[in-house]
C-alpha cells in the first residue's frame, strides 16, 4: 500500500483501521510512505482491528518523511518484522513507529 499525503504543513490526513487488513508477500513495501510537508497518523482501532503486513520482500512499513512532516502509528493490533519497520527523515521530522506483534511462522 503506498500512502502520499501532500498539502503543507499545516495538513493533516488520517488512516483508520476498523477491520482485518493484511499486506503480506509483496515484491516490495507493505506500506511505503511519502510525506512531503504533512502530517500522517495511521491508527489500528483496538476494537479486533488489525494491521498485517509479513514477508514482503522489502521493508514491512517505512518511508521517507520531509523535514516538517510528521507520521504516527498510534492504536494496537500491528503485526510485522520489526526489523523490516524503517524510516528515512530530514532534520525536524518526526516518526512515532509501530510497535508491532511478531508475524506468524509459516
Amino acid at each position: 500500500m503506498y500512502i502520499e499525503v501532500f498539502g503543507g504543513a499545516n495538513v493533516n490526513a488520517q488512516v483508520i483501521v476498523k477491520g482485518k487488513v493484511t499486506l503480506n508477500s509483496n515484491g516490495g513495501v507493505g506500506i511505503d510512505i511519502i510525506n512531503p510537508n504533512s502530517n500522517l497518523e495511521i491508527n489500528v482501532e483496538s476494537s479486533g482491528a488489525t494491521l498485517e503486513t509479513c514477508g514482503n520482500i522489502g521493508l514491512d512499513i517505512g518511508g521517507n518523511v520531509a523535514a516538517t512532516a510528521s507520521v504516527t502509528f498510534s492504536g494496537t493490533g500491528y503485526t510485522c518484522d520489526q526489523a523490516k519497520v524503517q524510516f528515512f527523515g530530514s532534520d525536524g521530522s518526526t516518526v512515532v513507529e509501530p510497535v508491532c506483534q511478531d508475524c506468524p511462522s509459516n
